[in-house]
């Protein structure tokens, strides 16, 4: 799928990209309203391109099944940083241990779910995950600087009235493997995701 991506769609809105260009310039004798519609098109195209890319790049990376958990988020933060216009921290505290497989997978899904909502919805300019290894298992935050939201549900299955499936299927991918999902946000303060996951899930 990541191949198709940028072989496929990448590359043709790519080529719509460069049309959209060129016409731009053939074209110097249109009006203004039509030229700020034309502009608009072409940095919602860019936008639109962004996003496929950081897409492609991660949804299966090879850094997951080679390096682990750990490197893969970094990965992602990196991401950010470079592609999103987000400022993007990752940290780890104690000391450091792969995970199941099946787990470092899910974990890797839930990161990205979390960094795309916050890309999407949040409006926020700084992000910072941290990983804590613990005696009695791993703390994950996710905390962002964004607007925040207005009204916290008191269930994630109110999510599912409102559309947001994203939160649902983060929250049962925790619950999988004996996990826990939390979510704290005020508005104009972020949001901030915590998972906590019992010592079992870490290879021995």
């Amino acid at each position: 799928m990541s191949r198709e991506l940028h072989d496929s769609t990448i590359q043709s809105l790519v080529m719509v990209l460069h049309q959209l260009e060129r016409f731009l310039v053939e074209h110097q004798d249109i009006q203004m309203p039509a030229i700020r519609f034309l502009l608009n098109l072409q940095s919602q195209i860019q936008s639109v391109l962004k996003e496929v890319r950081y897409l492609s790049q991660n949804l299966r990376p090879s850094i997951l099944e080679h390096l682990g958990l750990l490197p893969a988020i970094e990965s992602l933060t990196e991401g950010l940083n470079k592609h999103q216009g987000v400022e993007a921290g990752f940290m780890v505290k104690g000391k450091a241990a792969r995970f199941q497989p099946e787990i470092e997978l899910s974990l890797f899904r839930i990161m990205q779910e979390a960094l795309n909502n916050i890309l999407r919805h949040a409006e926020a300019t700084r992000v910072e995950v941290i990983l804590e290894f613990k005696e009695d298992g791993v703390l994950l935050t996710v905390q962002d600087n964004g607007k925040g939201m207005q009204e916290l549900p008191q269930s994630f299955y109110e999510f599912l009235k409102q559309g947001k499936l994203g939160l649902i299927g983060m929250s049962e991918r925790v619950k999988l493997f004996g996990g826990k999902l939390q979510l704290a946000s005020t508005p104009g303060n972020g949001t901030i995701l915590t998972i906590t996951l019992p010592p079992g899930c870490l290879l021995i």
